[in-house]
């Protein structure tokens, strides 16, 4: 009896770990559709930008990830790891109100009951389908609830179809959820690119002293040639910073319009050098 509980316990921490690595997985991929999608719209690299693996996860800790996502993950882990629980033996009969256990022995019943599962999984992949025609037909277009769907029905109707199709079916459940949070990070990440176009005025702003006249335009920079004796011929202003990283500015003109207007990538030297300043 001891060993039968502690290979079910094995068994329950196996799936967690599992889906706390697919977690961090999918943060480092957020991380880097959002970076993407932010820099992207100003036709800047993010791979230029030499940014690590830990930080495109910090990034999309910190910028992209909300309740939804949290409620989703949530979701995910309750389906994924249900089957692998005995619910009615890990919870007395006395321990919870009557109307939160009569929810959870149901949810054990569906969870115990191959045909039950496949029944469910198979609703919920008729339902993504449905929501796929509206979206083909233009009805109406949601696709992250198709691909919720498409996940949980893949996992139920997969999972006591013996371990190869469940593993088929947890691979294409993975890649749902990976699909949903890239397009939840690049939406973010454009949304995130248009507050910044809005804002630029209130950005860092950047002055850029040279020695020779630099090829800076776009609306708002001007161009003033310093008086003689000075160590710099020419000074720019009108600019804003984007990112600085390591010596290396790209900057923007304060008018800058999508698709119309460049970026420009300064870096320090002995002919140019670069003020920071607070935007107005």
């Amino acid at each position: 009896m001891a060993g039968e509980a502690r290979a079910g316990a094995e068994r329950v921490v196996g799936v967690i770990t599992a889906n706390i690595s697919l977690a961090v997985g999918a943060l480092f991929y957020m991380g880097w559709c959002y970076t993407n999608a932010v820099y992207g719209y100003f036709r800047v690299n993010p791979l230029d930008l030499e940014i690590g693996p830990t930080e495109y996860v910090l990034r999309s800790a910190g910028t992209v990830f909300s309740s939804t996502l949290v409620f989703g993950a949530i979701v995910w882990l309750i389906v994924t790891t249900l089957p692998q629980l005995r619910l009615t033996e890990l919870i007395p009969g006395r321990a919870v109100p009557g109307f939160v256990r009569r929810p959870l022995h149901r949810a054990a019943a569906l969870a115990g009951d191959p045909l039950a599962r496949q029944r469910a999984g198979l609703m919920l992949l008729l339902a993504a389908g449905a929501l796929v025609i509206l979206s083909v037909t233009r009805i109406t277009d949601n696709l992250y609830l198709t691909l919720a769907l498409t996940a949980a029905g893949v996992l139920l109707l997969t999972r006591s179809a013996g371990t190869g199709a469940y593993a088929v079916g947890l691979i294409t459940a993975a890649a749902c959820a990976l699909w949903a949070t890239g397009v939840y990070a690049k939406d973010e990440g454009t949304a995130e690119a248009h507050e910044i176009t809005r804002g630029l005025r209130t950005r860092t702003a950047v002055v850029v002293y040279t020695t020779k006249p630099l090829a800076l335009s776009g609306p708002g920079v001007t161009a003033e040639r310093l008086p003689k004796g000075n160590m710099y011929a020419q000074r720019y202003q009108g600019l804003r910073l984007l990112i600085g990283r390591a010596g290396r500015y790209y900057v923007l003109p304060v008018g800058w319009r999508p698709g119309v207007n460049a970026t420009y990538l300064l870096r320090e030297s002995d002919s140019m050098r670069i003020e920071i300043l607070p935007g107005s």
